[in-house]
C-alpha cells in the first residue's frame, strides 16, 4: 500500500500559523506504510517567522485542500517544537490507508 503524501503537505499548508515550506518528501511522493515519515521545512520569509511560534501538531490528511474536503487519518507529531528544529518524524500505519493500491 501507498500513501500519497502530497495531500499531507497540500491538506496540512493552509493550517499553519506561520508560512511554513515543506522540503521533504516533494511534493507527489509515496511510501509504503508500516514506515517511518520523515517531514522536513523552512521558513518562506513570510510573517510570522517560525522562530515566533514553539509548538505545533502534524497531521496525516486525505482528500483536498480546503478544511471541509480532507479528513484528518492520523497524527504524525503531537505537541512537536519548533525549538528542536526543522524535521519530524512518525510511523505511518499499514492499515490507514484501506486496501486500495495508492490509498
Amino acid at each position: 500500500m501507498l500513501i500519497r503524501l502530497l495531500t499531507l503537505l497540500a491538506a496540512v499548508a493552509p493550517y499553519v500559523f506561520a508560512d511554513v515550506q515543506f522540503t521533504s518528501p516533494s511534493a507527489g511522493g509515496t511510501m509504503a506504510g508500516g514506515r517511518t515519515l520523515s517531514i522536513e521545512w523552512k521558513d518562506s520569509g513570510e510573517k510570522p517567522p517560525l522562530t515566533d511560534l514553539t509548538t505545533y501538531d502534524l497531521f496525516l490528511c486525505a482528500g483536498g485542500n480546503d478544511e471541509e474536503s480532507f479528513v484528518q487519518l492520523a497524527p504524525i507529531v503531537s505537541s512537536g517544537q519548533f525549538s528542536k528544529g526543522n524535521k519530524a518524524s512518525g510511523t505511518v500505519q499499514v492499515t490507514i490507508g484501506g486496501p486500495t493500491k495508492n490509498a
